[in-house]
């Protein structure tokens, strides 16, 4: 869907495009994790200041790292969630004999809402993109935009 404002004089109008675009499918992760938080398995953890984490959170994060990210790989992402509780997650289930993971719902929610010609995805896709928020700056010098 086309912004309702112009965005052709827009100096960063090819990123908030890219954005929109991204941010309309990110929502749509979350209104089909909304869905299931009233089903059995709802797909929940808790943090350590025992805030709740869903595959919302981590969906979203990750698609807008991916989707950005290779549309514009040197606009750094600042972002909430790391991958730590989702790999002790697979960790577990992978130890347990359990077939589906956080991670895996998390990829399923994501691969639903990628871009039409994006490659199917893998769990070290999914915890590399949302990492990708929480990396330090390593380069002297510093960007003038972020995500």
């Amino acid at each position: 869907s086309r912004l309702t404002f112009l965005t052709e004089n827009a100096k960063y109008s090819r990123e908030l495009e890219a954005a929109v675009d991204v941010v309309q499918r990110a929502c749509r992760i979350c209104v089909e994790v909304q869905k299931q938080l009233f089903s059995k398995d709802r797909g929940i953890l808790e943090k350590g200041d025992r805030t709740p984490v869903t595959v919302a959170d981590f969906g979203v994060q990750a698609l807008i790292s991916m989707e950005l990210g290779s549309l514009f790989p040197s606009i750094p992402l600042v972002a909430e969630e790391d991958s730590s509780q989702l790999l002790l997650d697979l960790e577990n289930s992978q130890q347990n004999g359990a077939s589906n993971s956080l991670v895996g719902a998390v990829m399923n929610a994501v691969s639903d809402s990628m871009s039409p010609q994006a490659e199917p995805l893998n769990y070290n896709q999914i915890l590399t993109a949302i990492d990708r928020g929480g990396q330090e700056m390593n380069s002297e010098e510093k960007p003038a935009t972020y995500w």
